[in-house]
């Protein structure tokens, strides 16, 4: 896997819950574009929380939100903001990225959690809620993928 690498769409729409509350047809950074745009639905951060097993702190670091609001959101069919879409698709394309490189869901929601040297002693979670921290989380999964230690 490459930082530049396409993320797996199919992997990405599974964790949030594709059939629930995302309901679209991802095939390109383009449809991505539209999508996060558009919002998803509140109903897909329970879904990702379960399929990753994350706390309601987790999701609050996450999506940047607070607890309360997290409450209403994942509580409602009504769409997230395309910034709270935005930073819950940026966690899901860590997290199934995480998934293939470590090899279990598990192992990659315990990665995020993880402070990393690479990372300046961060944890992963601490630094997906930007695009810049984004992309570094991303570039040491890319390494981890290729046997670089991380």
């Amino acid at each position: 896997m490459e930082a530049t690498a396409q993320p797996d769409y199919e992997g990405i729409l599974e964790s949030l819950g594709r059939s629930a509350a995302v309901r679209a047809d991802v095939q390109s950074a383009l449809d991505v574009h539209r999508l996060l745009a558009k919002g998803i639905e509140g109903k897909a951060i329970r879904r990702f929380a379960a399929y990753y097993d994350l706390s309601s702190e987790d999701l609050t670091q996450l999506l940047g939100i607070k607890k309360r609001t997290l409450q209403r959101r994942e509580q409602t069919e009504a769409r997230l903001s395309p910034g709270e879409t935005d930073r819950l698709w940026r966690a899901a394309v860590i997290l199934c990225e995480a998934t293939e490189v470590l090899g279990s869901r598990a192992k990659a929601a315990s990665w995020l959690h993880r402070e990393n040297r690479t990372l300046g002693g961060a944890r992963p979670l601490d630094l997906i809620a930007t695009e810049a921290g984004y992309e570094e989380v991303r570039n040491v999964l890319g390494r981890i993928d290729w046997g670089v230690w991380s």
